[in-house]
């Protein structure tokens, strides 16, 4: 018998061994049995410890099969195709789960040198809120609230930042929310409506536990020459026509730039046009619209036709407008 054993040793050493310029290297194989006889040793001492830890009285701890081959190596499969990245949460709608980052000096597009901005301008994190943030102003510029749908608001003045005051100062100024069922657009020369271009520009923190965050709208008309008033037909707000048209007068530039606050509700999860109406500069004239910082501060812009087209909406605002058909106001003037 022992005679039987030294011979099946040896048949085992010349299996996993090979000869080497005179010395025995083990084969591959050899490692293979010896991380699997680990592996197996290893899972049954966590079931003896699982054994040991259960309480009394209660049945033995499940005991483990002793793995296989196939097994093991199943599992190492498996391990390794798991992927490292979970899967990305739904975009949160609270606010306090939201960051404002500094958009920090760039590069300006046309000159290629760095620019310093005169104010800190912020964008939000993560960038998926300005998804939300454009469906809501799609509902709000296209006025498609219904009777039933015309959400809720809170009935108070609110204090926010404001950016458009010369120097590095940054002044506070109180505004009104208000809901846009009817609003002006700009035509050109020719009577044909401008198509907006629509910037968000920076976000800043309000303090007010309702509205907590603003983020200022730039809504820039190139070529801007009639201010076309839409409004309520009989008090009903819900269906309009234009009513009133102001011939414009631009000196310093080209393009005609409103600067629209727009809050976000905390409560109702939804972001608000606010009446911005005698603040500095809250209409002013820019030689470039807000295309340009679209890519350098990392935040999308649009226009309103591609704004329209996005989310399924009509513009209730003519293509052209007869001027002729219209008592024109008396033009009204603006300025850098």
């Amino acid at each position: 018998m022992i005679r039987g054993l030294r011979s099946l040793w040896k048949e085992l050493y010349e299996y996993f061994t090979y000869d080497h310029y005179g010395k025995r290297k083990p084969r591959p194989a050899f490692y293979g049995v010896v991380l699997t006889l680990l592996v197996a040793a290893g899972m049954f001492a966590a079931a003896g410890l699982l054994a040991l830890r259960a309480p009394r009285g209660e049945g033995p701890a499940p005991t483990l099969p002793p793995p296989t081959k196939t097994a093991i190596f199943a599992t190492v499969t498996a391990q390794a195709a798991r992927p490292t990245n979970t899967p990305a949460p739904l975009c949160p709608e609270d606010p306090a789960l939201w960051k404002l980052m500094e958009v920090k000096p760039f590069l300006d597009p046309k000159t290629g040198k760095p620019v310093q901005l005169p104010k800190p301008v912020y964008r939000i994190d993560p960038p998926c809120v300005y998804q939300g943030f454009w469906k809501d102003m799609a509902d709000a510029l296209f006025a498609t609230y219904t009777r039933e749908d015309v959400p809720p608001k809170v009935d108070k003045q609110i204090e926010v930042p404001w950016y458009w005051e010369p120097g590095p100062e940054i002044s506070r100024k109180t505004i009104g929310i208000y809901l846009a069922l009817k609003d002006y657009l700009f035509y050109d020369r020719e009577g044909r409506k401008i198509d907006e271009v629509l910037t968000p520009y920076t976000v800043l923190p309000t303090g007010d536990p309702d509205y907590p965050v603003v983020v200022y709208l730039y809504r820039d008309s190139p070529g801007a020459a009639y201010a076309v008033q839409w409004g309520d037909t009989k008090g009903d707000v819900f269906s309009g026509r234009i009513r009133e048209i102001w011939p414009l007068r631009l000196s310093g530039g080209t393009v005609l730039r409103r600067v629209i606050p727009v809050l976000y509700h905390a409560g109702v999860r939804r972001w608000f046009l606010a009446d911005g109406k005698g603040m500095t500069r809250r209409i002013h004239v820019v030689n470039a619209d807000g295309s340009g910082l679209w890519g350098v501060f990392g935040v999308p812009g649009t226009t309103r036709s591609e704004l329209a087209k996005a989310f399924g909406k009509k513009d209730f605002f003519p293509e052209t407008v007869d001027l002729r058909s219209y008592t024109l106001n008396e033009p009204i003037s603006f300025g850098p």
